[in-house]
């Protein structure tokens, strides 16, 4: 087994690489990465990234919803879109000078979201950082924003959306086993040498508890709370059944109200950290 602190080593350098390659080109870009970051499966990502989307776009917001979650993506079964090709076909394509193949690859939903599908075959955990880095390069010059959906694996291809992205969102549940393996997650990236400023927590199934209020959960984490996202199963389940954003829905309800405000949030942050 290899050595934790030669794994580290090995990650931090692959981070200083892509942080050194991109430097010159990132003048050049337009569009603004949402990254939407967990620790554990099942904390929601997906549905946070598809409203986000969605409502960025009922804004009059240029969209594009990219899936990178390699094994087991669910943006397109979330919308209910058929993906017009698969992200390794994209990444083909690219390599053989392809220009018109972003176009090609991109389905549009309803909402005016653009959505480049998660992979549709196990193969394709062979997409390389490169591979992501060059159709990041492509739908940032495309789109106003591009959100993406990313794994909770920590590997390249997570290290690259952390240094390419204006704002991480991370996802979290407020349980406390959650909030710690949060907060040690975090910690791990800073050891990384991820830029924690980008990082915004983003609680998701809030409810309101007494012995477990915003300021303990803050304590816990060791960060501040950026927004939260209040629980509501029958909302939720009833919007994914849809196909649509919650608020598409027609529901007048707390949770419909919190993604609404969320992406002035979030084009604020970004602002003040620019």
């Amino acid at each position: 087994m290899a050595d934790f602190h030669d794994v580290t080593n090995r990650a931090a350098a692959s981070l200083m690489q892509i942080q050194t390659s991109l430097q010159e080109a990132r003048d050049t870009y337009t569009g603004k990465i949402i990254a939407l970051v967990l620790h554990k499966g099942g904390a929601g990502t997906t549905t946070v990234a598809t409203n986000i989307a969605s409502n960025l776009a009922g804004q009059s917001r240029s969209v594009c919803l990219a899936d990178l979650i390699l094994r087991s993506g669910a943006v397109t079964s979330v919308l209910n879109v058929e993906p017009a090709c698969s992200l390794l076909d994209l990444a083909r394509s690219l390599r053989q000078g392809d220009v018109q193949a972003i176009e090609k690859a991109l389905v549009q939903h309803v909402s005016g979201v653009h959505v480049l599908a998660e992979p549709l075959r196990g193969s394709e955990t062979r997409i390389k950082p490169a591979d992501v880095d060059e159709i990041f390069d492509r739908l940032v010059q495309s789109f106003e924003f591009l959100v993406v959906d990313t794994p909770k694996e920590f590997d390249d291809m997570q290290l690259l959306v952390l240094d390419r992205a204006e704002i991480v969102l991370f996802v979290t549940e407020m349980d406390a086993p959650s909030l710690k393996s949060a907060r040690r997650t975090i910690e791990h990236f800073g050891r990384m040498g991820v830029d924690l400023a980008k990082i915004r927590v983003l609680l998701n199934r809030y409810i309101t508890m007494e012995m477990m209020n915003l300021q303990t959960i803050e304590n816990v984490l060791g960060m501040r709370i950026f927004w939260t996202i209040p629980d509501d199963y029958r909302a939720v389940l009833s919007a994914v059944n849809q196909g649509l954003s919650i608020q598409a829905c027609g529901y007048d309800s707390d949770i419909a109200k919190s993604y609404a405000g969320l992406p002035g949030a979030i084009m604020r942050s970004i602002s003040l950290s620019a």
